[in-house]
């Protein structure tokens, strides 16, 4: 009795070997050929075969490490998931943090632009009450200006009357 583990379909052996389909189908009356067998009228091929292409490590191993190996890749597999899953938690948690920080930085700044204004119009008020005043004075300086020159001349003028 052939034992079907140590051998592979034509497709599965092409696809391992990392070459087409037709490339083994062309290899099979050659290089091939001795390792060739008919299994359940199917062409197969003995898996170290593909040491002719470069592969290495080709030994077919049982069902059953198969199954745990595969149990314990899934387990490992399924514990570095929920450990991702943890890990986008906390990402989104940071995220949402960040941005109810951000509308509070935008609220604060859109309160101090208002602010600001609040600002630059009484600064402006301030100013035109400051050049109101200005005029103001100088208008006075004007008139205490002239009314000293007109009583010098009416004292002056007053003396040579009499």
């Amino acid at each position: 009795m052939i034992d079907k583990t140590n051998y592979l379909k034509i497709s599965d052996f092409a696809t391992k070997a990392g070459v087409s389909r037709q490339t083994i189908y062309n290899d099979l009356t050659g290089k091939l050929t001795d390792f060739v067998k008919v299994i359940d009228g199917i062409k197969m091929l003995d898996i170290q075969a593909l040491s002719l292409y470069g592969v290495k490590d080709t030994v077919k191993l049982d069902s059953q490490f198969t199954v745990k190996f595969d149990n314990d890749l899934t387990a490992f597999l399924q514990s570095q998931i929920e450990e991702k899953d943890k890990q986008i938690e906390r990402l989104y948690s940071m995220l949402d943090k960040e941005r109810e920080q951000s509308k509070e930085k935008d609220k604060t700044i859109q309160e101090y632009a208002e602010h600001i204004r609040e600002q630059e119009k009484r600064l402006a008020d301030l100013l035109e009450q400051s050049q109101q005043l200005n005029h103001n004075n100088q208008v006075l300086l004007l008139k205490e200006k002239e009314s000293k020159t007109k009583g010098l001349f009416k004292r002056l003028f007053a003396k040579s009357e009499e």
